[in-house]
């Protein structure tokens, strides 16, 4: 796996989606503000709808901006224990899934040569519990499913 593929992969994908919210955004707010939205009767609430869906749409700008900055601070060189920064190779479940732990939104996903990689926020459980943990360690980590054991296969 090659970190400095997988990060640019990443950056991309949050190019694209905070591209295609934007304009819906845009036209979010356009619509709120439109003559056409005009209260027409006591309980007509179009406008006050459209606002709170303009807004919402806003925030998540907002939102995929922070974590697109943060993508792209991330530094680039490599460390034998998991930090920030860190693509991980874990087993959990006898699955294999890779991770890159940054400070941002946890979940967003990629695929690197058939492989998928996901976020992991340094702030999640998770990630509290293996940041400063080395490749053949082990961490037993409480999720909403029960105990799971993480078996750090590989560090990049």
């Amino acid at each position: 796996m090659n970190r400095e593929k997988v990060i640019p992969l990443f950056i991309e994908k949050l190019e694209n989606e905070l591209k295609v919210i934007s304009d819906i955004a845009e036209k979010s707010r356009q619509s709120a503000t439109d003559k056409e939205f005009k209260q027409e009767a006591k309980y007509d609430t179009r406008a006050i709808e459209e606002g709170y869906l303009a807004g919402a749409q806003a925030k998540r700008v907002e939102e995929l901006k922070q974590d697109l900055s943060l993508l792209q601070a991330l530094s680039m060189t490599s460390s034998k224990e998991i930090r920030e920064g860190s693509i991980i190779k874990v087993s959990v479940d006898e699955k294999e899934q890779y991770y890159l732990v940054y400070r941002g939104s946890g979940g967003i996903k990629i695929s690197y040569d058939d492989i998928e990689v996901s976020t992991l926020s340094v702030k999640s459980k998770i990630a509290s519990e293996i940041i400063g943990l080395e490749e053949s360690d082990y961490a037993i980590v409480e999720t909403p499913r029960g105990e799971k054991e993480f078996h750090i296969l590989e560090v990049l």
